[in-house]
């Protein structure tokens, strides 16, 4: 079922045939930089630098120089403070002994993305987490803030322009693919110089919001309008009635379902909706080697390839799809 776009036209920055798409009315996106988030998420990252940690996936990937240029050195007593943060997200965030085992990201993400920027006072955040950070905010606004700004930002209008231009196509697109309308409550996309090992994030605990890095490799450009939509499919519970199909195909079958099928089917679904409206792009998990990681992840690709893409294409239904692959993905 791929995007019916009216015409076609040249792109004279890609001088290949794109979609003219519609204007967008839905979904409803909002873009913002916070402050305290980029902090939180800097000092996460530093801290597995300190300590050798590089877990970053392929498409997380991004320009290091530019993650930590800042406008000027740390005077002395500046270092010790950031030290000293870097040493506390070492041992209790980074380990998430912080939050008695409950999800850090849910837990810390939204309270931060809500603070004003003068004061995390009625975050509702740990009272000793809040205090750290609240320590070496001026450090952070004097010397990377600015930057990362300014690098967010200019991400935002890029991303923004992109939303615009195919988001009459992409999104429609999703709803129809996974059967399921958009959110009515706004989808919130915040630009993060750092954003986990995977460059993107979605929290649903205080309502639909996406954490995006703006650094990262795999959120330039077309990759940029890809993660998006993938991750605002995550906020807005998309993936629901084609969870639900498996699930039951699954028992009726008496087999067990692959645990991350309903993801897979989601990164094949958005790379091929990019793609059929902007033929040069590569779907991300194609480029990022999502599929190449493994035998299994290959073997996943092949079935989505066989059976998923048909009814992208309006060959077949969303049933029969869904029945093939949970019938081929047991192993």
């Amino acid at each position: 079922m791929a995007c019916a776009a009216p015409s076609q036209r040249i792109d004279p920055m890609r001088s290949v045939p794109v979609a003219a798409c519609p204007p967008m009315v839905e979904p409803r996106l909002q873009f913002e930089s916070s402050f305290w988030l980029n902090l939180h998420n800097f000092l996460v990252k530093e801290a597995k630098r300190r300590q050798g940690i590089d877990d970053a996936g392929p498409g997380a990937r991004g320009n290091i120089q530019a993650d930590t240029a800042g406008l000027r050195a740390l005077t002395q007593p500046e270092r010790r403070l950031w030290n000293d943060a870097l040493s506390y997200y070492a041992a209790q965030v980074l380990t998430d002994s912080l939050m008695g085992g409950d999800s850090l990201v849910a837990r810390v993400n939204d309270r931060l993305a809500a603070s004003p920027e003068e004061s995390l006072i009625a975050s509702g955040l740990d009272s000793t987490l809040a205090v750290e950070l609240a320590e070496v905010a001026p450090i952070y606004r004097a010397i990377w803030w600015p930057v990362h700004d300014a690098h967010n930002q200019a991400w935002i209008r890029a991303s923004r322009g992109l939303v615009d231009r195919y988001g009459g196509c992409v999104f429609t697109q999703l709803e129809r693919d996974l059967k399921r309308p958009w959110p009515k409550a706004p989808i919130t996309i915040y630009a993060t110089t750092y954003a986990s090992w995977f460059g993107a994030y979605t929290t649903t605990v205080a309502g639909p919001r996406v954490t995006i890095s703006t650094n990262a490799i795999g959120n330039q450009e077309t990759y940029a309008l890809e993660n998006i939509l993938h991750e605002s499919a995550h906020a807005g519970e998309l993936l629901g009635p084609g969870e639900a199909v498996m699930a039951a195909d699954a028992a009726k079958r008496g087999i067990p379902l692959e645990r991350e099928l309903s993801h897979v089917i989601l990164f094949y679904t958005t790379g091929e909706i990019i793609a059929s409206v902007i033929p040069a792009h590569v779907p991300y998990a194609e480029r990022f080697g999502i599929w190449s990681r493994n035998s299994e992840t290959k073997r996943l690709e092949g079935i989505l390839t066989d059976n998923w893409k048909p009814y992208l294409a309006g060959t077949t239904s969303f049933q029969a799809a869904l029945d093939a692959v949970v019938q081929r993905s047991r192993r």
